[in-house]
């Protein structure tokens, strides 16, 4: 569909989203870059640009997603994603994804970073002792690269 010379949706009838770089935030202005899941399944596979919501919320704050737990669309701030999303609730918390680069990643305080899939999920989460883990609830102390995390348990 055309108006006025724009066109809406994408050209070649794909799905309109604009993938990005979660580590340079390349989306355009009012979007953040956000992993997804692109083929509508439940688990992170891809990063899109996303809009900014009007009234975003902090990292540590609840947050919401639409449509699904892996949309890729919610209501955090620039460089944050929705984390642990219930999926009847659609409800969460706003966790900070990695700064700097993959060669060189950055995470503030004493939260490291968590590559939970390559060049999409980068999460800036609190590690935990596998032989003394204080995960909540739902959760275990999971190895990603040379730490362990408090991460949904998938059993």
């Amino acid at each position: 569909m055309t108006s006025n010379g724009f066109i809406y949706g994408a050209p070649d009838g794909g799905n309109g989203v604009l993938e990005c770089d979660v580590w340079t935030q390349d989306c355009p202005a009012d979007e953040k870059c956000v992993p997804w899941a692109n083929d509508g399944g439940e688990v992170w596979n891809a990063a899109r640009c996303s809009p900014v919501a009007a009234s975003p919320r902090e990292v540590s704050e609840s947050c919401v997603v639409e449509g699904t737990p892996t949309s890729g669309i919610d209501d955090c701030v620039p460089g944050a994603v929705c984390w642990r999303v219930d999926a009847a609730t659609l409800e969460g918390t706003c966790v900070a994804q990695c700064g700097g680069s993959s060669d060189s990643p950055e995470c503030a305080g004493d939260l490291a970073c968590a590559v939970l899939v390559e060049s999409v999920a980068t999460l800036c989460l609190a590690t935990c002792d596998p032989l003394a883990p204080t995960c909540a609830d739902g959760e275990t102390c999971a190895p990603v690269d040379a730490a362990f995390f408090c991460l949904p348990d998938a059993t």
